[in-house]
């Protein structure tokens, strides 16, 4: 399965651009031995490797290659969800790197 993430939008991107905005795309795979996701995500700037499992009513994603960082999917309707980008202290207290709030478009 393929997601593509456009974040701002391309209206939005010439009219407002914003540094930290980024147009990217995973691929997710099933891994049923584990019951997990096994997610590539990659945007100009990187590419990661997570594995999702479904935790309560979120998706939440481990970062493989990053101590303590976690992707995090959450009030997930039909049309919108949470994300968000978190790391763990060492003391067990959660840093907010970055939350957006995403809207699906269906083309």
């Amino acid at each position: 399965m393929q997601d593509v993430f456009i974040f701002p939008s391309r209206s939005t991107k010439i009219t407002d651009p914003q540094p930290d905005g980024e147009y990217g795309t995973s691929l997710r795979m099933f891994n049923k031995e584990r019951c997990c996701y096994d997610v590539v995500y990659t945007c100009e700037r990187c590419m990661k490797r997570l594995t999702f499992t479904k935790q309560q009513d979120r998706l939440v994603g481990e970062v493989l290659d990053e101590d303590h960082a976690f992707w995090i999917f959450s009030e997930i309707t039909s049309d919108r969800f949470r994300w968000e980008n978190v790391r763990f202290r060492e003391d067990g207290s959660k840093e907010l790197v970055c939350e957006i709030i995403g809207k699906r478009i269906a083309d």
